[in-house]
């Protein structure tokens, strides 16, 4: 299992590649990835209790074209994966849905702190 930090850089190098497809959903659903693997990272025993963990299920291989970060998309927003079910009921965790309520732009911005 890669650290956060590690699979949060290749989001982001994900994001890079994808800046020009027009592809919004796929574009979203990374920075939101990215953003709860941050909120993941700090309330790591609150997730993990709740059995929510996102980083677990993660594998982000070194992509280089558009076209396989669509199929790594693909991949992770199919209904069925573990990442898309964590993903989607994440503000279940206290802690997750009180920070949320104060940040509406986790789901639009890529968050730094």
């Amino acid at each position: 299992m890669k650290h956060f930090k590690e699979n949060q850089k290749q989001l982001l190098e994900y994001l890079e590649i994808l800046k020009n497809s027009q592809n919004v959903l796929a574009e979203t659903y990374f920075i939101i990835v990215y953003n709860f693997l941050f909120l993941e990272n700090k309330y790591f025993d609150s997730v993990k209790e709740s059995k929510k963990e996102i980083n677990r299920y993660l594998d982000l291989p070194k992509l280089e074209t558009v076209e396989d970060v669509l199929d790594k998309f693909a991949e992770l927003y199919g209904v069925y994966n573990n990442v898309r079910f964590a993903v989607e009921t994440f503000d279940s965790v206290e802690e997750i849905r009180l920070r949320l309520k104060k940040s509406p732009d986790f789901y639009t911005k890529l968050q730094t702190v």
